[in-house]
């Protein structure tokens, strides 16, 4: 059980570490340049089957890179539910990779998430070695 708990822990741990330093590269060595809402895909709650009124919604978000054609891509970080086609963001991305892109009005949302995800390891690791040990 030691075992099993220390690995989902540390795997907790690791990815979400590994998805705080990825957004971090992106705020510190990205480019910047605005996007816009060109559709929506609806995500369905599985328990409601596929009723509309439980159901939240991706955004698609098109932009332009300093190089290369325009991109539009899914955005599946926030949990902002107000979407709208049309509307406008400042996008954040990686040059080298634009498919490494967040939108800066949701920095403080994702980097909520990524924290609780990364004590949510550690704990996992902490309350397994102290079962253990008791």
């Amino acid at each position: 059980m030691l075992a099993l708990g220390c690995a989902f822990g540390a795997y907790l741990f690791y990815y979400f570490l590994g998805r705080y330093h990825e957004q971090r590269l992106i705020q510190q060595h990205g480019e910047t340049t605005q996007g816009t809402v060109v559709a929506l895909i609806p995500i369905y709650d599985p328990e409601y089957s596929n009723d509309v009124n439980h159901c939240s919604y991706d955004p698609i978000i098109q932009f332009q890179p300093s190089t290369g054609a325009p991109i539009a891509l899914q955005y599946t970080r926030a949990t902002f539910t107000d979407w709208q086609v049309g509307q406008q963001f400042t996008v954040r991305y990686l040059a080298a990779d634009p498919q490494q892109f967040l939108l800066p009005a949701h920095w403080d949302s994702n980097e909520d998430w990524l924290f609780t995800g990364i004590l949510l390891g550690a704990a996992t690791v902490l309350i397994s070695v102290l079962a253990y040990m008791s």
